[in-house]
């Protein structure tokens, strides 16, 4: 039975911006919103990992206009798999080096006019019995499904609010727990401790 991979998240900076310092901080928008209204285009690939800096990918600005996209994606963002692996749900993106643009409450990251920007999402394993996503699988994203959009808001909003203590394997264990897999189940792919648990109990009320 394959074992599943975390990669934990060292965030290199919660990086200030200077040109926005002394000013509002820029009106951001959020990346399905960007996709829906044809502003910018998304390929995404599994990097072999099930949980945290899962899915590797670039962002093209399609219009002339910089467009600055929320790094949290609220209440989740699916992303579909085209192949066997396993399907994500992502609910953070960042630049490929993990960085993020912060100013006040509002974090982001900058497309400029028509250039291609390589992103990392946070993400987690939505299919338990599936593989690890590789890098020969894409990724397309597409509406939550309705029996996910529950698990999915709650841990969107917990990892917004704990960025910074980037709580993924409690992340994980809620949205497979809550799909009604048991402890000793998940036990055999994928380790944790009791304090992990205690916090994922949390996450399915957050």
């Amino acid at each position: 039975m394959k074992k599943f991979s975390i990669l934990v998240l060292l965030i290199v900076g919660l990086v200030t911006v200077d040109l926005f310092s002394q000013s509002l901080p820029p009106k951001t928008i959020q990346l399905s919103n960007a996709i829906s209204r044809d502003y910018v285009t998304l390929t995404a690939r599994g990097n072999g990992k099930s949980t945290g800096l899962a899915v590797s990918g670039n962002l093209m600005n399609k219009t002339s206009q910089e467009i600055f996209i929320n790094v949290n994606l609220n209440d989740g963002f699916y992303l579909s798999n085209s192949g066997a692996g396993q399907n994500m749900i992502a609910t953070q993106v960042l630049y490929a080096d993990t960085r993020f643009y912060t100013n006040g409450n509002s974090k982001f990251i900058s497309l400029p006019p028509n250039e291609n920007v390589q992103i990392i999402f946070i993400a987690f394993c939505a299919d338990f019995f599936h593989d690890n996503p590789r890098e020969s699988e894409e990724f397309t994203w597409i509406s939550m499904p309705s029996r996910l959009r529950r698990i999915s808001s709650n841990i969107s909003r917990f990892m917004a609010d704990n960025l910074n203590d980037f709580h993924v394997k409690p992340v994980q264990l809620a949205l497979w727990n809550y799909q009604g897999l048991s402890p000793d189940l998940i036990a055999l792919k994928y380790e944790s401790s009791s304090s992990d648990w205690s916090i994922a109990a949390g996450i399915l009320d957050y």
